[in-house]
């Protein structure tokens, strides 16, 4: 998947999860030395040679260096993720962009703790299968319809977003699913279009739209409100980033019902019942104390994560301490080596990386000039003007950028930023148009959960396009009509710094 081969494979895994896997691992395209080249060169290029002005100072000059650095390495897939995330805060450090405490502060950041305290918590559900046991209890309600199994889809993907804190994660739990009721519909065209639409929408589609509504179910969340804090002192945790967010959720009916408009699935049956569903509930059996205390456990999580504007807990202290009580001898101590196997590590430290350069971004004011030079490009006009201006600019420039967790890592800082350097309200104009970047829906590759669903060869890349970009057009409206005007009424008008 980094870019050892052009060719996946869908890999299913004991435990249920999938993986994507290249199919030769032996296979070292040209490429990707290339593109390590040319991220050292614009590197070296950016620190020493080129000419930027007396504007920025060497530590900017430095931070903006290792900027360009991770975005080749990115969009060229040079290293992999995880250890572009690693080599960040050393870049960091010997290029004297800053100290390093402050290069490497962002894996001790209450963000960091978040999200390696929801991934062991994920994981340790997927140990137990409960991941997977929620997922079949939702479809088990669902008709023998194909239509009623997609609006099923949909809903679990939802549900299991409060506690899967990565939308990778719950499409690679909700791939095999699908698939095994793509298996279950008819053969001919009409089939054809709905195993399609059932990959894409029930696999990618939902996993992004769930995201945004919750602080812990997207990673791009606890980046955009770590910055917000950090930069706007906005103080948003979990109750406030869903009470902000709420109204996001009007996107999913919408998404569901373009899937049906759009594939013509509303009346394709299936060739057998859903016994599928009822055999693999059967499988796991019935719950035992085991199960049950764990499901407490991440339900008391979830509690203190609401409440944590009352308790003053942070929500990356709640999640490692709800880590740590799965851990409590007689629960799920036994199962370690299984859950360490399966622990999304990678992810972990692409985004302590991440976390790690927006904070870089911060303390050198990198983010003020670079916020200062998109200035010049906005011209002087209504907040309307630029707001869309500004959406529009951010879905062209992350275009290459096969990470939803880079990209709102290289933008959240200028974006931020530029809001107040225009006089708008911060946490409004910087979530409406980072929000946004979530439902970049142009190509597969923009977000991991759809190039999951991608991987299962059900359809091509202008299918996805055709099926998409309509999808995210319709976000940039709603971001206008809906999210707006809610924003203004919560306190938050966009016009207002």
């Amino acid at each position: 998947m980094e870019g050892l081969s052009p060719d996946l494979e869908v890999v299913q895994q004991d435990s249920g999860t999938v993986e994507m896997l290249p199919v030769r691992h032996v296979d070292v395209a040209w490429t990707m030395w290339v593109g390590l080249a040319a991220a050292f060169a614009i590197f070296f290029a950016v620190l020493e040679w080129l000419p930027l002005g007396s504007q920025l100072d060497m530590h900017q000059r430095a931070t903006l260096a290792v900027t360009l650095w991770a975005c080749t390495i990115w969009i060229t897939g040079a290293l992999p993720k995880a250890i572009s995330g690693l080599s960040i805060p050393v870049l960091l450090y010997v290029s004297g962009a800053t100290s390093k405490s402050v290069a490497f502060a962002g894996f001790t950041s209450n963000t960091s703790l978040l999200v390696i305290g929801s991934f062991l918590i994920a994981s340790a559900l997927n140990a137990r299968h409960l991941d997977r046991r929620i997922a079949l209890t939702i479809m088990s309600w669902a008709k023998p319809k194909i239509s009623s199994f997609l609006k099923t889809y949909i809903l679990a993907q939802t549900a299991t977003a409060v506690i899967i804190p990565a939308i990778v994660a719950r499409a690679a739990i909700f791939l095999p699913i699908v698939q095994g009721t793509n298996a279950l519909l008819e053969p001919g065209e009409k089939g054809q279009r709905a195993r399609q639409a059932m990959t894409m929408s029930a696999v990618g589609f939902a996993a992004v739209f769930a995201g945004p509504l919750f602080l812990t179910g997207s990673m791009p969340n606890v980046i955009v409100a770590h910055q917000l804090n950090h930069q706007a002192g906005a103080h948003i945790y979990w109750f406030q980033w869903f009470w902000l967010n709420l109204p996001l959720a009007g996107l999913i009916p919408i998404m569901y019902f373009w899937t049906l408009r759009h594939f013509k699935i509303q009346d394709v049956g299936l060739r057998h019942g859903p016994e599928t569903i009822t055999t693999e509930r059967a499988k796991l059996g019935p719950l035992n104390l085991t199960d049950k205390l764990s499901l407490g456990v991440v339900a008391l999580a979830v509690v203190l994560w609401a409440t944590g504007h009352f308790t003053h807990l942070s929500t990356g202290l709640v999640a490692v301490g709800a880590a740590c009580l799965l851990f409590l001898p007689g629960l799920l101590s036994g199962y370690w080596q299984r859950i360490e196997r399966h622990m999304m590590w990678g992810v972990w430290l692409l985004l302590g990386g991440a976390v790690c350069m927006s904070n870089a971004f911060t303390v050198t004011k990198t983010n003020v000039w670079l916020s200062h030079q998109l200035q010049h490009f906005f011209p002087t006009a209504d907040w309307l003007v630029l707001f869309i201006l500004a959406i529009v600019t951010m879905q062209i420039l992350r275009i290459g950028i096969v990470s939803n967790v880079g990209s709102i890592a290289l933008f959240t800082p200028i974006i931020v930023t530029l809001a107040m350097t225009l006089h708008l309200n911060p946490v409004s104009f910087s979530m409406g148009v980072l929000n946004v970047d979530s439902y970049a829906l142009l190509i597969p590759l923009e977000i991991e959960a759809c190039l999951v669903a991608y991987a299962s060869g059900e359809f091509t890349f202008g299918e996805f396009f055709r099926a998409g970009a309509p999808l995210t057009a319709i976000a940039i409206l709603y971001m206008v009509v809906v999210m707006i005007p809610w924003w203004a009424l919560i306190g938050y008008p966009i016009w207002q710094p």
